[in-house]
């Protein structure tokens, strides 16, 4: 059952914590999965979006004192496979 919720979560880019929370909402309003509303926290992040919130974290990183990476890095990343 893990596995199937696990390779559920991740062909809907969802945590598996995530796909059970879906899951059991939809299991208990009168929509079908399919039909359910997507929770703002997994729904799916537009390549945009993502290289936003990269260089908001990147910025939030560096004012500590940490490591520093630039968006044609996150871009390189995202276009690899890698999250």
């Amino acid at each position: 059952m893990h596995r199937r919720i696990k390779d559920a979560a991740r062909a809907n880019h969802r945590s598996v914590n995530g796909e059970i929370l879906f899951r059991l909402a939809a299991s208990v309003s009168e929509l079908t999965p399919a039909e359910a509303a997507i929770p703002a926290p997994y729904a799916p992040i537009r390549e945009e979006e993502l290289l936003e919130r990269g260089g908001r974290l990147r910025e939030r990183i560096d004012a500590r004192g940490g490591i520093n990476i630039r968006q044609e890095d996150i871009r390189a990343m995202i276009e690899e496979g890698r999250p």
